[in-house]
């Protein structure tokens, strides 16, 4: 069976945090190497835009056999779709674990106490995809 991928929505307010935060990190970079040249300051710059550009560009989630793995950047796991009791769709968590990187997506509850929230882009078309590998999950849709 070939993996189901759904690209993560993303929203304009992440994207202006992103931009943001890059466009200080150069600012900075750059003055302090005006004055100090030798500065070392570069490399953890460099790194900490590597992954902005990392996260930005690899945020998906796929469905494969009887996982659904997700990835944000280098953060990346995988959870039993056997084991999802719940999702929330049309939710925002806003605090807790988001490999995501828009609001109104689908918080998943799974195992006894844990969930993960994420955004994909088809959430109707990620949705049927998990219920249709586990029929048990309850799916609670808010309107908006």
């Amino acid at each position: 069976m070939e993996a189901t991928i759904f690209y993560s929505r993303k929203n304009a307010f992440t994207a202006i945090t992103f931009g943001v935060i890059a466009l200080i990190l150069v600012a900075v970079t750059v003055l302090t190497l005006w004055t100090k040249p030798l500065s070392m300051i570069w490399i953890p710059v460099v790194v900490v835009l590597v992954v902005l550009v990392w996260v930005w560009t690899r945020t998906f989630y796929s469905i494969d056999g009887n996982y659904l793995y997700y990835q944000s950047g280098p953060i990346r796991g995988k959870i039993a779709i056997s084991q999802i009791r719940q999702m929330d769709v049309n939710q925002t968590l806003w605090v807790g674990f988001r490999p995501a990187l828009s609001t109104g997506g689908i918080i998943i509850h799974y195992n006894k106490w844990d969930e993960i929230y994420i955004s994909p882009k088809d959430s109707d078309r990620f949705v049927a995809a998990l219920t249709t590998a586990n029929e048990n999950i309850q799916v609670n849709v808010k309107e908006t």
